[in-house]
């Protein structure tokens, strides 16, 4: 994105075997010459979950840098892509697109993209990462959508899913809202 914006981020993450969950809120500032930089405004709950949470932020931070961000998007590069056809998603009419990541890397996907066949913005993508996140996490599945936002396509909703032999099941459900495009 070369527009710079705000925005406001809750985010949950529950453990079901340890009965754990932590809860946090962020504040998002997204320069383009610097990537994202957060502030986490409150958290609750267990401190383990959130410095879970703490890591998928530092993650994001250091992914959305300018030296970085062409290594993680859906781009030729880092994709090979198939149509598979078209759908209706969130109103939209979209391409529909199986997404096979080229290499092993825990920010690309394998999976499925909806595409909005006006504006060619990514409305939705689902599948799982492309390599293991940590040895705790293993391959998450993981759906992402996005919605237009004063003309720009930003993230609205993520959500991750994950169960290992360990840790047992983990859902994580962020909620991206109160955006501010400068």
């Amino acid at each position: 994105c070369t527009i710079a914006y705000t925005g406001l981020r809750q985010y949950e993450l529950h453990n079901a075997r340890f009965s754990a969950s932590a809860t946090m809120s962020v504040r998002l500032k997204y320069l383009p010459a610097e990537g994202k930089q957060f502030k986490v405004l409150q958290r609750s709950g267990s401190e383990k979950l959130s410095r879970i949470l703490d890591k998928l932020l530092e993650w994001e931070a250091h992914t959305s840098r300018p030296a970085e961000i062409d290594h993680y998007g859906i781009t030729p590069e880092n994709y090979s892509a198939e149509l598979l056809g078209t759908e209706v998603q969130a109103g939209r009419a979209c391409f529909v697109l199986e997404l096979q990541a080229r290499t092993k890397c825990r920010f690309l996907v394998d999976g499925k993209a909806w595409v909005d066949q006006d504006s060619l913005e990514l409305v939705r993508l689902e599948g799982r990462t492309a390599a293991s996140v940590s040895m705790w996490v293993g391959q998450p599945h993981i759906t992402q959508e996005f919605s237009d936002t004063d003309g720009i396509w930003l993230p609205v909703r993520f959500k991750s899913a994950s169960s290992t032999l360990l840790l047992g099941s983990c859902d994580l459900d962020a909620r991206f809202s109160q955006y501010e495009v400068d």
